[in-house]
């Protein structure tokens, strides 16, 4: 017994004390069952029917009807919201490819525009480095020019200083020299006198 409970409630979905509810048994009840048509002459049969009585097999009908409807509205169900997930997996996956393009494209375009400015940068030491160059020979010659200018400066009045204690020994030289001249002349007048 409990074992076909157990496969009601898995087919049906319901719990044993929601499968037979009276308000449902009774829209299951009203609804009949297809007229039968028996074998062989089912005139006997039909007279024999009432139709104000309802049919043995109705109940259990309305029951299988009522399930049918449920599977169907359930099937129904689970297909809308199939749809819907996958409607919302291929809108993600198409959020995704683009997201993955609109990174490709940044990644691209920064990629250039460091390049380009490592271009920039490069082109610009070097002429920072030129310009640099340059200046360090302008002072160098500048300093070398100032250099010999001082130096020359240096001998020049190394050379006028030489040059007067030259002329002034030479003047002494040449008072001394006249000096003697003036003695060695009186030496002579004095003995020729």
């Amino acid at each position: 017994f409990w074992f076909k409970a157990l496969q009601l409630q898995i087919l049906t979905g319901l719990r044993p004390s929601q499968r037979f509810r009276p308000r449902r048994i009774q829209t299951m009840a009203n609804t009949r069952l297809p007229p039968v048509s028996p074998r062989g002459s089912g005139a006997h049969w039909q007279s024999q029917r009432d139709p104000s009585v309802s049919h043995p097999f109705d109940t259990p009908y309305g029951i299988m009807k009522g399930f049918q409807n449920d599977l169907a509205n359930l099937q129904a169900k689970l297909e809308a919201e199939q749809q819907t997930r996958a409607a919302e997996v291929h809108s993600l996956k198409e959020e995704c490819r683009s997201l993955r393009e609109a990174l490709n494209k940044e990644r691209s375009e920064r990629l250039r525009q460091c390049e380009s400015l490592d271009m920039k940068v490069t082109s610009e030491i070097a002429r920072h480095d030129k310009t640099l160059k340059h200046f360090d020979d302008q002072t160098t010659a500048a300093l070398r020019a100032r250099t010999l200018c001082e130096d020359f400066q240096e001998l020049n009045n190394r050379v006028k200083a030489l040059r007067a204690e030259f002329l002034s020994e030479v003047d002494q030289r040449n008072e001394v020299c006249h000096s003697l001249d003036n003695r060695i002349e009186a030496n002579t007048k004095g003995d020729n006198d």
